[in-house]
C-alpha cells in the first residue's frame, strides 16, 4: 500500500508540473491574436478612403466664354507649375493652320521668348494671365501672315476665316485696366495685315513696307511695346524681351 501511495503521489506532481510549464509556453505565431481595444477602433485603409470627398476633375476654365474647352494641340491649357510657359486656355478647333508658331518664327527668322509666370514680376496674376492670352493669339496671327503672304504669292486662293477666328477671339479677351490700350493696338495692328494682304490677293505683288497699311499696323505695333514697357518698368528682362519678341515677330517691318 505504501509503495501504491507513492507511485500516485509521483503521477500527480508530474501532472502539476507539466500543467504548469504548460502555461508559460509562447503562443504559436500562427494562432489569431484577439484584437485589443486600440485595433478594433481603428478604420481600414478601405473605410478610411471611402469616408473622404470623391476627388473632383481637374478643369480648365476657357479664359474668354467660361467654358471648358478642348484642349488645342498648339498650345496646353491647364494651370502650370511656375516658371512654365503661360497657355491661353481657348480652344482653337476652328483654326486651321499649315505652320507652327515654331516653323513661322524660324521663317522670319526671329528669337522667341516665351513668356512666363515666374518671371512676370511687377504684374498681377490677371496681368500675367492676359498678357499670355493675348500673345498666344498675337503668335497665331504671326503664323497667318506668313502663311497668307505665300499663298497670295503663289497665286493660291485667300480665304479670311483664320484670321475672323483670330480676330474674333482676342476682341473677345476680357483683360485688365492696364493692358485695355495695348490689347487695342495690336488687335488694330492685326485688322491692317488683314486688310492689306486681302489687297495683295486681289492685285499680287511683293510685300511693300511703304504702304499705308503697313506703316499703321507697324506704328501700332511699336505703340503697343512702348505702353508695355512704360506700364511694367519693374518687369523682368525676360519678360521685357517676351514683349519684344512677340510683338517685333507680329510686324511686317
Amino acid at each position: 500500500m505504501n509503495i501504491l501511495k507513492i507511485v500516485l503521489l509521483v503521477i500527480a506532481i508530474d501532472s502539476v508540473l507539466v500543467g504548469a510549464a504548460m502555461l508559460w509556453m509562447p503562443r504559436s505565431k500562427t494562432a489569431p491574436l484577439e484584437p485589443t481595444s486600440e485595433s478594433s477602433s481603428a478604420v481600414s485603409p478601405i473605410a478610411a478612403a471611402q469616408s473622404l470627398p470623391s476627388p473632383q476633375p481637374s478643369t480648365v476654365t476657357d479664359s474668354i466664354s467660361g467654358s471648358n474647352p478642348t484642349a488645342s494641340p498648339l498650345a496646353a491649357t491647364s494651370s502650370l507649375p511656375s516658371g512654365q510657359p503661360i497657355a491661353a486656355a481657348v480652344s482653337v478647333t476652328n483654326l486651321h493652320q499649315t505652320l507652327t508658331v515654331e516653323q513661322a518664327y524660324q521663317r522670319i527668322p526671329h528669337s522667341r521668348t516665351q513668356f512666363t509666370q515666374a518671371q512676370a514680376t511687377g504684374m498681377t496674376a490677371a496681368e500675367a494671365q492676359a498678357a499670355s492670352d493675348l500673345f498666344y493669339w498675337s503668335d497665331l496671327a504671326v503664323v497667318e501672315r506668313i502663311a497668307q503672304v505665300d499663298a497670295v504669292q503663289q497665286k493660291q486662293p485667300y480665304s479670311a476665316e483664320n484670321y475672323g477666328v483670330i480676330l474674333s477671339q482676342m476682341n473677345a479677351l476680357n483683360v485688365p485696366e492696364s493692358l485695355a490700350a495695348p490689347k487695342q493696338m495690336i488687335v488694330t495692328a492685326i485688322q491692317d495685315q488683314k486688310a492689306y494682304i486681302e489687297g495683295l490677293a486681289r492685285q499680287p505683288k511683293p510685300v511693300a513696307p511703304e504702304d499705308p497699311l503697313v506703316q499703321s499696323s507697324h506704328q501700332k505695333i511699336l505703340a503697343a511695346y512702348g505702353q508695355l514697357m512704360q506700364r511694367y518698368p519693374q518687369a523682368s528682362e525676360t519678360t521685357k524681351k517676351s514683349f519684344f519678341d512677340h510683338l517685333c515677330s507680329l510686324d511686317f517691318i
